[in-house]
């Protein structure tokens, strides 16, 4: 779904807390991307989705993380799908409020552990998602997951 120009702007504003960290943004039809010379974050739409999503990329390890998991893992911080624009605000704060454990490649790494424990007991919990016990921890894939919560 492309980013209206109003949200682009609410965003912007709202966003401006990573600008004056250092870093610069550029703007396509579905977002806007902020980065550093070691940090990319990207704030956007889904493109055929409904979601409003924040990502953290650090470059020198070329490693994506979802700052929506790390979010729920470590705050309890639920979004909706419902609302894009409100989630990616919602990140925003938590963003801000965290921003230098955000923008630490332990941080995020540990935080993928979590989410990868999280999963396993919202799977084991629910035997909807448990029929094969077994291979539960084999088969953790953040996304193919992340309408399970």
């Amino acid at each position: 779904m492309k980013m209206s120009y109003k949200d682009k702007e609410i965003i912007k504003k709202n966003a401006h807390f990573i600008l004056v960290k250092g870093f610069k943004s550029t703007e396509n039809d579905y977002g806007i991307d902020y980065f550093s010379d070691e940090i990319k974050i990207s704030i956007y739409y889904e493109k055929y989705g409904t979601a409003g999503l924040i990502g953290i990329r650090f470059v020198k390890e070329n490693v994506f993380f979802d700052i929506g998991w790390i979010a729920l893992v470590r705050e309890n911080i639920q979004l909706s799908s419902e609302n894009p624009l409100e989630n990616i605000l919602i990140l925003l704060d938590f963003m801000k409020e965290n921003f230098d454990c955000i923008t630490n490649y332990n941080y995020c790494k540990e935080s993928d552990q979590l989410i990868d424990d999280y999963c396993v007991r919202l799977i084991e919990s629910n035997p909807k998602y448990s029929e094969d016990g077994e291979n539960i921890k084999k088969l953790i894939n953040h996304e193919k997951y992340k309408d399970l919560s």
